[in-house]
């Protein structure tokens, strides 16, 4: 099922894990979230994304005018909600707010710690168990749940590995060696630049 992100008023990478941005209602209504609503009333994506940000200094992630006032009450989003990657700074706001699913895994606020939160009265077990309900249907809407008589899927087969081959092969890239620059001599270089996310192995 597709996700619907960065909800919402994600507009900066500069500070975008504590950034907040201060959107009066009527511009938030016009401008920043006309595209989730139509997403959400017409394409019924299965989960949201929460973004980043603050939107009026509370974290979206734990923002219950977004996640609950307008995406469940408003649109009548019925799936699951889950955080950016690290975007969730406490434990009982996010889930009282409406936040279901903390990202990455293991979790790291909505593991132990929610749990020491219900057992200390700081959030109900009604809460946990409707953030579960919405995860649960997720996976019943997916097919994951009992009943699923769907073959396994397969990782690394003789049939991926020759796939992978055939995809490397259309995607290489011929040099012209003009003045036969290479191979490079090492005793002619001065400096070498090697560029890209690779450089650092």
């Amino acid at each position: 099922g597709a996700s619907l992100k960065h909800y919402a008023a994600n507009n900066q990478e500069v500070e975008r894990m504590r950034g907040s941005s201060e959107v009066d209602e009527r511009t938030l209504r016009e401008i920043y979230l006309p595209a989730f609503e139509a997403a959400v009333k017409e394409a019924q994506p299965w989960t949201v994304m929460c973004s980043y940000n603050r939107l009026n200094g509370t974290y979206a992630s734990e923002n219950d005018h977004l996640l609950t006032e307008i995406l469940r009450n408003e649109w009548g989003f019925e799936g699951a909600v889950v955080s950016d990657w690290g975007a969730v700074h406490s434990t009982a706001a996010p889930v009282l707010a409406g936040l279901d699913i903390e990202m990455p895994g293991p979790a790291k606020w909505f593991g132990n710690l929610l749990s020491e939160a219900v057992r200390t009265w700081q959030v109900d077990e009604s809460a946990v168990d409707e953030a579960v309900r919405r995860v649960l249907r997720v996976l019943a809407w997916a097919g994951r749940l009992e009943g699923d008589d769907r073959p396994e899927g397969a990782v690394n087969t003789p049939e991926h590995q020759a796939l992978a081959r055939e995809v490397a092969t259309e995607a290489m890239v011929l040099l012209k060696n003009d003045g036969a620059l290479l191979p490079l001599d090492a005793a002619a270089l001065k400096t070498v630049a090697v560029i890209g996310p690779n450089a650092d192995e």
